[in-house]
């Protein structure tokens, strides 16, 4: 069973009063982090991270690759089983990018959720 601390949604600070969540909560936690994590962010293994530099904040991102990346980042999370339907829209005129999407999980759970939008170029 997986089992994290809890992180504060809103800042990724650890939550207060700490607080270990277990199952889907920490699946969605992880997916949550690891959308946000850049590609050499980590100094134990810059190998880990999301490309953003080199293929989603750049002028004219190309939208294949961007689904292609965040769907590899789902199936790559630990819980993840597989990724049933995915969609990645880029909204041009505000720049905002949302990812929408369904995983079952390890345990056989179905996971939907929409990743928060961000802009994905400056």
């Amino acid at each position: 069973m997986i089992a994290e601390l809890a992180l504060d949604p809103a800042t990724g600070d650890l939550a207060f009063p700490p607080r270990i969540i277990h199952g889907i909560e920490a699946i969605a936690q992880r997916i949550r982090v690891r959308f946000r994590w850049f590609l050499g962010e980590w100094f134990l293994d810059q190998r880990q991270g999301v490309p953003y530099y080199a293929h989603i904040l750049i002028k004219n991102p190309d939208p294949i690759l961007i689904s292609y990346v965040f769907r590899q980042v789902l199936l790559k999370t630990p819980g993840v089983a597989s990724v049933s339907n995915f969609q990645a829209s880029i909204d041009r005129r505000s720049r905002m990018l949302t990812v929408d999407f369904e995983a079952t999980l390890d345990d056989g759970t179905i996971l939907t959720a929409q990743a928060e939008p961000f802009i994905i170029s400056a």
